[in-house]
């Protein structure tokens, strides 16, 4: 019998069929992973929403404070916490939703148990995600001289449905960049790119903004509750791209003027 084996030429034929194929469907899997991420972090972010719809309604339609710093309520994420602490919105919103898995971005960099602000962070559930400020989340400092930035209400906002509240955060600040970078840490908060018209230090060195981290697109969830995937630029008013400069901390430096961006306004005031 004559037998014929595969030639050196078809051999790089099909080796070259297939690594087309790879580079071709790589990327789609790639796509396909992270839209189920998005799918994800849309739930979580409505399950926030549903859960603050609920606080809302029993504290007088108020949002909650985006960070109450305080002495730490008795067992605390398990206790072994005193002096004044920062306690986030995603703890104070856990009885509405009994879970603090729901808050965690599937696509962040994960917070580890090593550290006692990480174990504290996790309990919280505090991974992703930050709450619009000044409004609607304000911030209460109830330790030694107490000052307040008042949370609004919901009859306070004048189109709650294009108002953000919850949203997909990175640390951007020149002391939270390399807390993040270091550790996974986030903040409680997303400053609004509007800090001088509403009261805030330009340049905050724990500042987070928003992250367009599912396929360029930002989860956010809206102040009457519903979640949408929102480009980065109709948040901040340029492309992310700019926020890596300075090491990753120039939006920490944004002051826009509400008369230049009445929109963007819209949604942050």
């Amino acid at each position: 019998m004559n037998r014929r084996g595969f030639t050196l030429i078809e051999l790089l034929v099909v080796i070259a069929i297939i690594a087309i194929l790879a580079a071709i469907l790589f990327p789609v899997f790639a796509q396909a992973r992270e839209k189920a991420r998005q799918t994800m972090c849309l739930s979580n972010n409505k399950q926030v929403g549903i859960a603050a719809m609920m606080y809302i309604q029993d504290y007088d339609e108020v949002f909650p404070f985006a960070e109450i710093a305080m002495e730490p309520p008795p067992g605390f994420c398990g206790g072994g916490y005193s002096g004044c602490t920062s306690i986030g919105f995603l703890y104070w919103l856990q009885p509405y939703s009994k879970s603090n898995l729901y808050s965690r971005c599937p696509s962040t960099k994960q917070v580890t148990d090593s550290t006692a602000t990480g174990r504290r962070l996790l309990c919280e559930g505090r991974v992703g995600y930050g709450a619009a400020y000044p409004s609607p989340a304000g911030y209460l400092w109830a330790c030694g001289s107490p000052w307040v930035v008042s949370s609004k209400s919901l009859a306070a906002l004048d189109k709650p449905a294009s108002h953000v509240y919850v949203m997909d955060g990175i640390p951007s600040g020149t002391s939270s960049y390399p807390l993040w970078r270091d550790y996974g840490y986030y903040m409680n908060v997303v400053y609004s790119p509007f800090p001088a018209a509403q009261g805030l230090q330009v340049g905050a060195a724990f500042h987070q903004r928003p992250h367009g981290r599912h396929m360029k697109l930002v989860v956010v969830t809206y102040a009457d509750g519903h979640s949408k995937a929102t480009p980065f630029e109709q948040l901040y008013g340029l492309p992310e791209k700019e926020c890596e400069r300075d090491d990753f901390t120039y939006c920490s430096r944004i002051n826009l003027d509400p008369n230049r961006y009445p929109e963007l306004w819209e949604r942050w005031q």
